[in-house]
């Protein structure tokens, strides 16, 4: 074949395929009854026109017809075991197999190229690279199909970062990259929704010198499309045609989804309507995507009617097209034609999923109808669905616009505890809806109420680095809350939470000295609130020697040192009145015995009922349980 290379190309390639057959058969024992070398040589001139190759010869007989065997790695003995013990992602063993192997002997580049393929194929790239990793251990040179197997696998997965790591590892070992090369790093940037990136390796490929193909202008226009920028993903498409490459339906499926994210229902149909011009058949995706167009861009009429359309065309109708139909009804508050949709798929043989589910949800929600809201959610679990988001955010947005406050923070506990986390949707869903309800309320109060309640709810749940992260983030907005709030959110937590929140805490009570410590006096010759008496929160007590006062030490005070200290950084002989004392105590989770020493004047003043307390001449001891 390398002979005659220069001078018939045609010959090349068929003895080329056919070595490549031959070593296959050989090796991998791909074809039934192949098993073994052939007897004769090997054909070095293609066939010529008119002579039956199936045909007997008169010494050797009819030919056996080769039959594929659809278990041909159960019958191969190396390659066999160690496929499927690479599908159960069981490395360990697959490390021992190859080992064997290679004793053996029968550890070949193919051998670890099928399996970096099948990690390919079940996008496990960290597989792929360990196969790959594996054959730089055993001395196999690495080429050009090694590289490109493992770029794919990152890219399937999205990991640009590993799948630019590799590119260099090419780089370095001197391997030439190809067409395929540079295709499969559009596509690794195309997953992982970087089209800039994309369209600087599209660049180094044109710089390289090599021209890009059909598929390299389809990868980029679906980066683009991903992004949902339409304006550059027509001007590749331009490109494309510019280049004399002529598109496809993969093509046009991505222009026409980067439409639907742009909520352009009007080039949607211009687009499809071209497809059909062309004699380019329109798919299932296809109608999806121009429903979808129509539906971000509100016209339900065109939406419902290419759905009339895809049902007399012969194409499947599926849940995402009854979904996108759906949600065009939704985005207007249209329950009624939401629910008739809803019933209608179990007549078409389809099962609604969450998302269908989630889509009469946000039509409930549009409208504040919380008691249509409340039956489909409790249908949605009845078909055995989880609730994700997208659900308990529909339906705390209902409970919101009704105003059931109460409610809302509720539903919030309950997604919390499902196990389901909120995100910004949630957040911004809170404050927005709390500043409709409040009309002369400020956004910036808005925001502080809705971390406030987020904050308290993972102090309740003790989630301690969800609640670091929201602290972050209000932070992060310039937002502290007040004494109060952080004060509710301490209430329903553990003292570890509570611990956290303390710095939060005492930085409200600098900020709003007016709100909270207006019954304290400041600190004689000190303007800075800091250094008065500021209500105490209830860890702080714990962390101050107080305790559960047992049956036999029910008069034994706490040491009132401490107890002084954590109250104030001023001395333990000031004065702290009562009623603030008992409204701090209040506060504290557990039941807790505090003794402290009160005046007896300041008894009088306070409202604390008088079996609260006992009084033996001018001092005391208070024990105050709550």
């Amino acid at each position: 074949a390398a002979a005659t290379a220069q001078r018939d190309p045609q010959t090349y390639r068929v003895c080329s395929s056919a070595a490549s057959a031959a070593v296959a058969n050989i090796m991998a024992g791909y074809f039934v009854g192949a098993t073994t070398a052939p007897s004769a040589p090997l054909r070095t001139s293609p066939p010529r026109e008119g002579v039956n190759r199936a045909a007997a010869s008169p010494a050797q007989g009819p030919r056996k017809k080769q039959t594929f065997n659809p278990n041909y790695q159960q019958n191969n003995p190396y390659l066999g075991n160690v496929l499927k013990r690479l599908a159960a992602n069981d490395l360990a063993a697959v490390s021992t197999l190859l080992d064997d192997l290679e004793v053996k002997g029968h550890l070949s580049r193919n051998v670890l190229h099928s399996c970096i393929r099948l990690c390919a194929k079940t996008n496990n790239h960290h597989a792929a690279i360990w196969c790959a990793e594996r054959m730089r251990q055993s001395g196999i040179k690495l080429t050009t199909v090694t590289i490109n197997s493992v770029i794919d696998a990152c890219a399937k997965t999205g990991d640009l970062n590993q799948a630019t790591a590799w590119w260099q590892v090419m780089e370095h070992e001197g391997i030439q990259p190809n067409r395929i090369s540079y295709n499969t790093m559009l596509k690794a940037c195309a997953h992982a929704r970087d089209a800039k990136k994309a369209e600087w390796w599209i660049h180094h490929m044109i710089s390289s010198g090599l021209r890009p193909c059909l598929i390299s202008y389809s990868t980029m226009i679906d980066a683009w499309s991903k992004t949902g920028n339409l304006a550059k993903a027509e001007a590749w498409f331009q490109k494309m045609e510019e280049a004399g490459q002529q598109p496809d339906a993969v093509i046009y499926n991505s222009l026409i989804h980067a439409c639907a994210k742009a909520g352009k229902p009007v080039k949607a149909e211009q687009l499809l309507q071209r497809m059909c011009e062309q004699g380019i058949k329109a798919d299932e995706k296809t109608y999806n995507s121009v429903i979808n167009a129509c539906a971000k861009g509100g016209a339900i009429q065109k939406a419902e009617y290419w759905f009339r359309h895809m049902d007399g065309a012969g194409c499947r109708v599926d849940e995402i097209t009854v979904g996108a139909v759906m949600n065009a009804s939704a985005k207007v508050g249209d329950v009624d034609r939401v629910e008739y949709y809803m019933q209608e798929m179990p007549r078409r043989g389809l099962r609604p999923n969450v998302v269908c589910y989630n889509t009469v949800l946000h039509a409930c929600a549009q409208i504040g109808d919380h008691i249509r809201a409340l039956k489909w959610f409790n249908a949605l679990k009845s078909a055995g669905l989880y609730p994700n988001k997208i659900s308990y955010n529909s339906l705390i947005d209902t409970f919101m616009k009704v105003g059931d406050l109460d409610s809302a923070e509720c539903w919030l506990r309950t997604m919390v505890n499902s196990g389901v986390h909120v995100d910004t949707i949630t957040y911004f869903t809170l404050a927005r809806d709390f500043q409709h309800i409040n009309e002369h309320c400020a956004s910036q109060e808005a925001s502080r109420w809705a971390f406030a309640l987020i904050i308290k709810t993972y102090a309740a749940e003790g989630n301690m680095k969800a609640l670091g992260y929201w602290l972050t983030e209000m932070s992060r907005e310039g937002l502290t809350l007040s004494a109060e709030q952080i004060g509710n959110c301490m209430r329903v937590s553990s003292p570890v939470v509570q611990g956290m929140l303390m710095p939060h805490w005492r930085a409200s009570v600098v900020d709003y000295p007016d709100q909270h410590c207006s019954h304290l006096g400041q600190s004689e010759g000190s303007d800075d609130w800091s250094d008065s008496y500021a209500p105490t929160p209830p860890q702080y007590l714990e962390m101050a020697s107080y305790h559960e006062v047992g049956q036999d030490e029910q008069d034994a005070p706490v040491d009132g040192d401490q107890f002084g200290k954590c109250l104030s950084p001023a001395s333990t002989e000031d004065e702290l009145s009562v009623p603030s004392l008992m409204n701090l105590v209040k506060e504290a989770g557990d039941r807790v015995y505090v003794n402290v020493n009160v005046e007896q004047s300041q008894l009088v003043d306070g409202p604390c009922e008088e079996d609260h307390y006992l009084v033996d001449g001018k001092w005391a001891y208070q024990r105050i349980s709550v």
